[in-house]
């Protein structure tokens, strides 16, 4: 019996337990960076699986290895979700989740906690097989997703650092092989200016106006970004927009929009940042800047 035969018969035998496990990782909210309890429930799974370290890093993120060998293989899933919304948008409990022909509908069960079953029992099956001898692997479930990067940069920073030589994404790809992703590049534009009465509006400098032209800039600007025939063509949008005012009936004296940009092959930050830059008129430049954030909020 081939190993892809074996592997078959395994899963169909520990099914209900799999199952069971993807409808209670949805079923804990993990959102705001309100990592613990899920990443509990995931350590638990994987020390029932016998795996050779279960910890949290210094981040919080989840770690489980299996095996010390000279090649380093990582699994990486991200546990945190994005909120609910509106829940009475929802036409059924969104962390109870339901299954309707075949496919089960939850908070997180697309995006990504559905990969994180298949990961942590996939290893401890291919370890059982004999498939991971010569190899350290681990299984890493990650946090903080809408600060891209940071996660597994406390990763392979640990100590003693990790450098893996391949790493599997459980992003949801159609069920395709995706070989490649686009860089990430977050802006935020800030513009200063000077408050005062509504009613007397003419005697301030409203920063929500100074970032009209940017806005307008982006919004137009993304056929003319890079291309590339593997990885495609660069993306920007305005994804967010925060104003500081003293009240309702004031004129702002600060905004900020937040731009995410997707690199793609040949582009770099530094010319990236020049393109936004050259959005913002001669007359604002010393009142509008470009700048990439700092996360500095503890995990």
């Amino acid at each position: 019996m081939g190993h892809v035969q074996k592997l078959q018969q395994s899963v169909y035998r520990y099914r209900e337990r799999i199952v069971q496990f993807m409808r209670e990782i949805c079923a804990i909210p993990s959102m705001h960076s309100m990592i613990g309890p899920v990443g509990e429930r995931i350590q638990t799974e994987m020390r029932w699986l016998g795996y050779d370290e279960v910890r949290y890093d210094k981040m919080g993120n989840t770690l489980g290895r299996i095996g010390h060998g000279p090649r380093v293989l990582v699994y990486d899933s991200h546990i945190d979700t994005v909120g609910v919304g509106d829940p009475n948008a929802w036409a059924w409990d969104p962390f109870e989740g339901k299954v309707e022909d075949g496919v089960f509908y939850a908070r997180g069960a697309g995006d990504e906690k559905g990969s994180t079953p298949g990961m942590v029992y996939g290893l401890s099956l291919a370890r059982d097989l004999g498939l991971l001898d010569g190899w350290t692997v681990y299984y890493f479930g990650n946090m903080e997703e809408w600060c891209d990067g940071l996660a597994p940069k406390a990763f392979v920073e640990a100590d003693p650092a990790v450098r893996p030589d391949y790493v599997c994404i459980g992003e949801a790809t159609r069920m395709q092989v995706f070989r490649g992703h686009k860089g990430r590049l977050e802006m935020h534009v800030v513009a200063k200016g000077v408050s005062a009465h509504a009613a007397s509006n003419h005697l301030g400098d409203n920063a929500i106006y100074k970032l009209l032209p940017v806005i307008a800039g982006v919004r137009e600007m993304e056929p003319a970004l890079g291309d590339h025939p593997f990885l495609g063509h660069g993306k920007i949008t305005v994804t967010d927009m925060h104003v500081h005012t003293p009240s309702v009936n004031a004129v702002p004296d600060k905004a900020t929009i937040c731009i995410d940009r997707r690199m793609t092959f040949g582009e770099a930050r530094e010319q990236v940042m020049g393109e936004v830059q050259a959005l913002i008129p001669a007359a604002d430049r010393g009142t509008v800047t470009v700048q990439v954030p700092r996360y500095e909020q503890p995990s």
